[in-house]
């Protein structure tokens, strides 16, 4: 009678690499759970300490008071008013191209009272009739007098508009003559002491002047 015996075959060494991963994990998962790691782990903190030095706190000085301050007080002396001074009536001149601007008086007053006429006069820094030549004249060589007639009021302006009583034989002259009249201060006229209207004619001369 014949009997078999059967051998087992050696473990293979793909199962004996697959049983030693299998129990390195194990006692890696027992070291976790028995707390083994921290006691592997390499405490590396470094502490740092610094020490600073303490401040004295001092207690806040008062600051000293101000000194008050004195104003220096003076006295003005209020000067007394002038002395009034009366100035007399003037009849100044006008020049034009070195000749003297000529006043013909009509003599004829708005009022007739009774008491000395004074008549009106040309005021104080009367225009020069240079001031008012025509530029477009000067170049046409245009020349002339003008007598020019006002009537001055009783607060030394005029009353009515300037009249050209002698032309230059120049509109343009005799406008500007016209426009001299009406810039110009004047002095009013006067009977007994009180300011009446008065009119009065005077004559202006356009001259070019340096002529070759």
């Amino acid at each position: 009678m014949s009997a078999y015996i059967h051998a087992t075959a050696p473990i293979s060494r793909r199962s004996l690499a697959l049983f030693s991963i299998v129990g390195l994990h194990a006692v890696f998962i027992f070291a976790l759970m028995n707390g083994l790691t921290p006691r592997i782990t390499v405490d590396k903190v470094m502490r740092i300490a610094a020490n600073f030095p303490e401040v004295e706190q001092r207690p806040l000085e008062e600051p000293p008071p101000l000194e008050p301050v004195l104003l220096e007080r003076f006295q003005i002396s209020v000067p007394k008013p002038p002395a009034l001074i009366e100035f007399a009536a003037e009849t100044p001149t006008v020049s034009a191209a070195d000749e003297t601007l000529a006043q013909t008086y009509s003599g004829t007053a708005v009022q007739n009272g009774g008491g000395s006429l004074v008549h009106a006069s040309l005021g104080k820094n009367f225009p020069n009739p240079e001031s008012f030549y025509p530029p477009s004249a000067i170049r046409q060589e245009l020349e002339g007098k003008a007598l020019v007639r006002v009537c001055v009021g009783p607060d030394g302006k005029l009353a009515e508009e300037p009249q050209i009583t002698q032309s230059t034989q120049s509109p343009l002259l005799d406008n500007a003559a016209l426009r001299l009249a009406r810039a110009g201060r004047y002095v009013a006229g006067s009977r007994g002491g009180l300011a009446v209207t008065d009119c009065f004619n005077f004559q202006t001369k356009f001259q070019i002047k340096n002529r070759g």
